[in-house]
């Protein structure tokens, strides 16, 4: 769609700005608020730290989650749990996989741990 319109941009008197953070809200949370709740959540505790090292999460592949899309996060964080806890119970995979992917909408929407 091509635009026509060469003048200058006329706002009008009662408009109200937006920041980014408004449009992050607004948009529903990105990839860079993700990764970073994973971050705080690893520098908050030993515990956590392990959990998520034994999940398969490594700092720079944390860092590396700020560009990329919610479903290719919660795929691939559900497919990393899923075969870790499918060694156990296939049930409980599929339970697990189903927990993963409500808990990265959440941590994807919600500033958390930083």
């Amino acid at each position: 769609m091509e635009m026509c319109y060469d003048g200058a941009l006329v706002m009008p008197k009662n408009y109200v700005t937006v920041t980014e953070d408004e449009m992050t809200y607004v948009d529903g949370g990105t990839a860079k608020n993700f990764a970073n709740n994973l971050k705080g959540l690893w520098n908050s505790s030993s515990g956590a730290r392990w959990a998520l090292k034994t999940a398969g999460f490594s700092w720079s592949y944390i860092g590396s989650l700020a560009y990329c899309s919610y479903w290719y996060i919660t795929s691939t964080v559900a497919a990393k749990l899923g075969v870790a806890i499918s060694l156990v119970s296939r049930t409980l995979a599929v339970v697990a996989a189903l927990g993963t992917v409500a808990a990265a909408a959440y941590v994807w929407n919600k500033r958390l741990w930083y």
